[in-house]
C-alpha cells in the first residue's frame, strides 16, 4: 500500500464529500489484476520515468496480493526497487536529507538524598545511561490515528473554511473534493459524565 502511496500521492483511505463519516478507499478504484489501472492515478507532479510508474505499479500490486505468498518479501522488494533505480537512465538521485540533532540530555534538579544513597544513585544513573537516553515521540490528540491521514483531515478542514469564506457556502464539500481534499471526520463524542453518588 505504501508504495501506492507514493506513486499516487493519495493517502489509501479518505472521508467520502457526501458522507463524512464513510470512508472512500485507494484500494477500491484499482483493478488489482491490471498494472494499468494504477497509472491514470500516478501523481503527475512527480515526474516519474513512464517505465518506472508501469514497474512500480506492478510491484505495488504484488505487494496487494490476496494471496501472503504471491507478495514480495521485503528482501524481494527492495532488491527490486534497487534495480528499478539502477535501470532507470537519469533517475534523479535526491540530496541526502539532514540528520536532526539529537535533543540534549535532559537536566534534573538535584534532590535531597539520604546517607549512602549516592553510591546506588551513581550506580542506576549508569546502568540508565548505558542503555542509552529513552525517548518517545509526542502522542497527538488522537494516537490512533496515522499522523498522515490526521494531517490530511487538518489540511482538509482548512481548505473547507477557506472556500466557505469565499462564498462557496454549501457546496463547500463539494468544491474541496473537487481539488482534492476531503472534510475531517466529526469529533468523537465527549466522554460520559460521572457523578459521586451519595
Amino acid at each position: 500500500m505504501v508504495l501506492l502511496e507514493l506513486l499516487t500521492a493519495r493517502p489509501p483511505a479518505i472521508y467520502s464529500p457526501v458522507n463524512p463519516t464513510e470512508l472512500i478507499y485507494l484500494i477500491k478504484h484499482i483493478n488489482r489484476h491490471d498494472h494499468r489501472s494504477v497509472l491514470p492515478l500516478v501523481d503527475p507532479r512527480a515526474q516519474w520515468p513512464h517505465k518506472m510508474q508501469e514497474e512500480i505499479a506492478k510491484l505495488s500490486l504484488r505487494c496487494i496480493a490476496d494471496k501472503e505468498n504471491d507478495r514480495p518479501t521485503s528482501v524481494e522488494l527492495v532488491g527490486a526497487l534497487r534495480d528499478l533505480v539502477n535501470q532507470t537512465p537519469n533517475f534523479p538521485q535526491a540530496p541526502a536529507l539532514p540528520m536532526a540533532p539529537s535533543p540534549p540530555p535532559a537536566v534534573r534538579a538535584p534532590s535531597p538524598m539520604p546517607a549512602g544513597a549516592p553510591a546506588a544513585a551513581a550506580a542506576a544513573a549508569g546502568a540508565a545511561g548505558a542503555a542509552g537516553p529513552s525517548h518517545s515521540p509526542p502522542m497527538g490528540p488522537y494516537p490512533a490515528q496515522a499522523p498522515q491521514l490526521y494531517a490530511y483531515q487538518q489540511a482538509a478542514g482548512f481548505v473547507q473554511h477557506y472556500l466557505a469564506q469565499q462564498g462557496g457556502g454549501g457546496g463547500a464539500p463539494f468544491q474541496a473534493a473537487a481539488i482534492g481534499y476531503y472534510p475531517p471526520p466529526p469529533p468523537p463524542p465527549p466522554p460520559p459524565f460521572f457523578c459521586a453518588g451519595g
